[in-house]
C-alpha cells in the first residue's frame, strides 16, 4: 500500500507514516572468514539482532545457509551466511551510513 498505484493507498496514507521492508542478502563464503559476517552483524549499531514481521524497528539476523531449503534460489549451497535484513522506520540515510560502517569489519 505505500505505491501510489496500490489499490487503498489513500487510506494507508491517512494513516501511515512510512513502510518497512525485508530483504536479504548472501555473503559468499569463499571471500570471508568463519565468524566475518557475524562481526559484520554485531558491528551494527541502529541495526539490532532479531526476528522481525515488519515491525518499526531495523533488525538483522543472520542464517547459515547450509541445510537451509531444499528449494529455491539457495537448494543445494552448502557454504555461505545470508543476513535477513528487516527495514524499520528509522532514517534511510542513517541506516544506510549503519550498513556502510558495518561493511568495514569485512574488508
Amino acid at each position: 500500500p505505500a505505491l501510489p498505484t496500490s489499490p487503498g493507498h489513500v487510506h494507508w496514507r491517512e494513516l501511515c507514516q512510512g513502510a518497512a521492508g525485508l530483504v536479504s542478502v548472501v555473503f559468499d563464503a569463499s571471500r570471508h572468514q568463519p565468524g566475518q559476517i557475524d562481526a559484520f552483524v554485531d558491528a551494527l549499531k541502529l541495526f539490532k539482532i532479531g526476528y522481525s514481521w515488519g515491525g518499526p524497528m531495523s533488525l538483522a539476523m543472520p542464517y547459515a545457509i547450509a541445510g537451509m531449503r531444499q528449494f529455491g534460489m539457495l537448494a543445494g549451497q552448502s557454504e555461505g551466511v545470508l543476513v535477513r535484513f528487516a527495514i524499520g522506520l528509522e532514517s534511510a540515510d542513517e541506516l544506510i551510513t549503519d550498513l556502510d560502517q558495518a561493511f568495514s569489519v569485512l574488508t
